[in-house]
């Protein structure tokens, strides 16, 4: 449908015919500058040329309501009419809407409920270069949905800053272009160095408030921040705050009349939507983050410098509308450092949620199409998590109580929670647990008369949270709460649980320290707190009896050496689940030594291992060659070595006798051990007639030789190894051990560089030979004395 409100020229306009001729066959990439009108603008092209439904993606909820609101604005409508939005707890569609604008959150829940996306024609996933998990985990499901269900479905991926090439060749879908921002940008740096950076950045706004007449957009990590700075400002000047626990109510509207107004935002002002009449901007460069504990499901609020992607997207906001300018708290030099894009979020993540999708779907790891894979270490961390919560079962298949934590749309470990509660008769406490829990919101006192106040006191936001659960469970929602039975929390939130031991140690279940533990009881459950520095500080938690405690955990006992440092004494621990309750020295027979042993060196890395010089030499080999072939298995960790090693163990006297090379010689097995002494050999013979002892750095990719330069003169081409996979780099060497350069393109190197290098070592090092054709010359390590003693010479 054709936007019925006059709208001006946008560089993204030009892109129409392109697009929509690759959108007839199957979709496209389209990349194009912050402000091109790529999200307002590109949706409502559909609308003309498929009668489906179009859904539009977008990473957070403010910019799916802005967005909607401006879409429906050119459309000359209301939102919920032809344009309409979906989020948790707020939707405005009715039967007429057919282009949807959607978080990628609620995206994949819409998705799990309808895996064909009926009536669905078009998905098109914006601001995609954030590539934060939602993202990854929507394309791949996405793919899975086109290969089984819908090969019709059409695909467009947007981004301004994101590099295509890697996702044209995964998704085989072509990409279009914009030519350029549509009004000029100038930007300037001013490091504050040791000065104080607040009052730099207000004078900055001062200034642009100055020189750019508008709106200036201020970028801040965080709300902290925010007022921080809100403060300082003249309160002359109107501001406005945008930030995800700030109300908005048509922001847009309100700033297209608002006298020049300073913005102070996080990130959500980034990307998606242009806030009108920006014409400068102030980037602090810093921006927040939240990183997960994937074993209490705490959340760390972190500050990083933001990538170059980032900082394109946050200057290219002032020059929506006409020429702007963008401030930068930074230095030129500083800018050269900034990371290109912020690593995906899958890559550092907790994955349960991730693991629980895919089981749902039926894909593996292995089977399911990744952007970029997820570790097999952190995967393999999230199975056996939801396995302990028996949301999988042993196969790895989904359980009714995996499928019921799907339904919840809660994160996996509160989804645990109020499922477990519901299960055991406790269905409306549970919903308003789990809404309180997820809200973060604290309770006057952590007692069971402190939760039913917080219930009774509830807001509008935490009573339709709490409604939503109760729906989901199939159950109905009281008016007033008692907290769930001990044992049930207990047993719900045992990764929750801490104690505090006789020494004044308070640990939480996965041996991380605990900061603020009341002393009054050793046993509590952790409500509200945050990771901090390694440790968990805590915010609200609950005392529990040690009573119950102990009926809910298993208790056993163990042998373990009595110091770290010497392997002859022995001490008897006693645990109570994952909490070492009692240790106490004891005399150990031949087995429980090797008992201790193996459980010291599953918990070592392997560079602490007996013999771990040649160990370590032989796993850089090893995990060389096998991240160079698919068919070789990843190095085995020291658990996994550990699983083998009790053979070695018996007959030995003493824990440095064993032969930690013969362990892991013995996991790799006598056929792949010959071919990684082929592909991967210790040394490799220089043209000079010398072994060279060969460097292996699996984290960097290289193998280097240490050589004299002389000693490669007549090597033409690049030696390699793995059967040609790897380039040998060497490290050419001047007589006396400098390395000159470190060569991988040997070709090169004597064309561009040897020549500028004789110029400087001849006359230096003149005992030695420097040849003006060193592919004529001898290999060699001797003098020029020595070579005419032994009938040779060279000049």
């Amino acid at each position: 449908m054709t936007p019925k409100a006059t709208l001006g020229a946008l560089p993204v306009d030009a892109l129409r015919e392109p697009v929509i001729a690759h959108w007839h066959n199957g979709g496209c990439l389209l990349q194009s500058p912050p402000g091109s009108g790529k999200t307002t603008r590109l949706p409502l092209w559909l609308l003309d040329v498929d009668n489906r439904e179009t859904i539009l993606l977008l990473p957070r909820r403010l910019p799916v309501q802005l967005a909607a609101q401006r879409l429906a604005e050119q459309l000359g409508e209301a939102v919920g009419e032809q344009v309409g939005y979906s989020l948790r707890h707020d939707t405005q569609r009715s039967a007429k809407t057919r282009l949807t604008v959607i978080t990628y959150g609620a995206f994949l829940r819409r998705l799990q409920q309808d895996p064909e996306l009926t009536g669905v024609g078009t998905v098109i996933l914006d601001e995609f270069h954030e590539r934060g998990l939602d993202q990854d985990v929507s394309l791949t499901l996405l793919h899975s949905c086109r290969d089984l269900f819908r090969p019709d479905l059409r695909l467009l991926v947007m981004s301004a800053t994101l590099s295509m090439s890697q996702l044209e060749q995964a998704l085989r879908l072509p990409t279009v272009e914009s030519d350029g921002q549509l009004h000029p940008l100038t930007e300037s740096y001013h490091s504050p160095g040791r000065s104080d950076a607040d009052a730099l950045l207000v004078e900055l706004v001062a200034k642009a408030r100055t020189d750019w007449p508008g709106h200036v957009l201020v970028f801040l990590p965080g709300l902290a921040e925010i007022e921080r700075i809100r403060q300082r400002l003249p309160t002359a000047w109107p501001s406005c705050v945008v930030h995800s626990q700030v109300p908005q109510d048509d922001l847009h509207g309100h700033l297209q009349n608002a006298e020049p107004t300073v913005i102070l935002s996080t990130n959500l002002a980034e990307s998606s939507v242009t806030l009108p009449g920006v014409r400068a901007v102030v980037d602090s460069g810093l921006e927040r983050y939240a990183e997960i504990d994937p074993a209490t499901g705490l959340t760390e609020l972190k500050t990083r410098r933001i990538s170059k992607s980032s900082a394109r997207q946050r200057a290219g906001r002032a020059a929506r509308l006409g020429p702007g300018h963008c401030y930068r708290l930074w230095s030129h030099t500083e800018q050269d450092g900034l990371a290109p894009d912020q690593p995906p979020e899958i890559a550092q993540a907790d994955l349960t949620s991730l693991v629980l999708m895919l089981a749902d779907w039926g894909l593996e790891r292995s089977d399911a199409f990744w952007l970029t894979p997820p570790t097999a270490g952190r995967w393999q961390s999230a199975v056996q998590q939801l396995i302990q919560w028996q949301a999988l079962d042993a196969h790895q298949q989904l359980t009714d109580h995996g499928r019921r934590l799907i339904r919840l749309g809660l994160e996996p470990a509160l989804a645990h929670l109020v499922v477990t509660g519901h299960s055991a008769g406790h269905g409306s406490d549970a919903a308003w647990l789990g809404a309180l829990l997820s809200q973060q919101t604290a309770w006057p006192d952590a007692s069971d008369d402190g939760f039913a106040q917080a219930v009774r006191h509830a807001d509008r936001t935490l009573k339709r949270e709490a409604r939503l659960l109760a729906q989901r469970l199939g159950c109905d929602l009281s008016n007033s709460a008692r907290l769930l039975p001990e044992p049930v929390l207990i047993n719900a939130l045992s990764h929750r649980l801490m104690h505090c031991d006789a020494q004044g140690r308070a640990r939480l279940a996965n041996g991380a320290a605990v900061q603020n533990f009341d002393a009054a009881s050793d046993w509590q459950l952790l409500l509200h707190g945050r990771n901090r520095n390694g440790e968990v500080e805590i915010q609200q938690a609950l005392p529990v009896a040690a009573s119950t405690v102990r009926d809910a955990l298993p208790e056993h006992s163990d042998i373990a050496l009595a110091s770290a440092n010497d392997h002859s004494r022995f001490v008897r621990r006693r645990w109570l689940g994952p909490f070492l309750i009692d240790v106490q020295p004891t005399r150990a027979d031949a087995s429980e030594q090797r008992q201790a042993w193996q459980h010291w060196l599953a918990d070592q890395p392997l560079s602490n291992w007996p013999k771990a010089d040649v160990l370590t030499e032989r796993l850089d080999r090893y995990r060389f060659a096998s991240q160079l072939l698919d068919d070789w298995p990843a190095p085995p960790s020291a658990a996994d070595l550990a699983h083998t090693v009790e053979p070695w163990l018996t007959g030995i006297q003493q824990l440095q006798q064993l032969d930690s090379l013969a362990v892991f010689d013995a996991w790799v097995g006598y056929d792949r051990a010959e071919a990684l002494n082929r592909l991967c050999p210790k040394q490799w013979q220089a043209p000079s007639g010398r072994r060279c002892a060969l460097h292996y750095e699996p984290d960097q990719e290289r193998v280097t030789a240490a050589l004299k330069l002389q000693e490669a003169f007549g090597l033409a081409q690049t030696p390699t190894l793995l059967d040609g996979r790897q380039p040998l780099t060497l490290a050419l060497q001047a007589p006396n051990g400098r390395v000159l350069a470190q060569v991988n393109d040997l070709p090169h190197f004597w064309h561009n560089i040897y020549p500028e290098i004789r110029k400087e070592m001849r006359g230096r090092y003149n005992r030695h030979p420097w040849p003006e054709d060193p592919m004529q010359a001898l290999a060699t390590a001797a003098t020029n004395r020595q070579l005419r003693h032994q009938g040779n010479s060279t000049s």
